[in-house]
């Protein structure tokens, strides 16, 4: 978000940006986590994510997900990296 503030962009540029970057970033934190779970937990997960008003589905995702904390800290590095990565590309073409 830092990078995308000081790019030379109108204010909507900027918060579409960030909006995309926003979304990026989440889906690809949900794929990963995903991918640590058996297809029939995807599900209950998957459905827990949008019916619950609490956050019952990372208690869920602690019974389900051996050293969950440990698999988002890389999976954040690794997805921001990638997205900084990206942004720079495209500014430069």
């Amino acid at each position: 978000l830092v990078e995308i503030q000081s790019l030379e962009l109108s204010k909507k540029e900027k918060e579409k940006l960030t909006e995309l970057a926003s979304l990026l970033y989440h889906q690809k934190l949900l794929n990963r986590v995903l991918d640590y779970l058996e297809e029939e937990d995807k599900k209950i997960f998957l459905e827990m994510l949008v019916s619950e008003s609490d956050e019952k589905y990372l208690l869920f995702l602690h019974e389900r997900i051996e050293n969950l904390e440990n698999i988002v800290e890389v999976a954040v590095l690794e997805i921001e990296e990638q997205i900084s990565k990206d942004l720079k590309e495209f500014i430069e073409n």
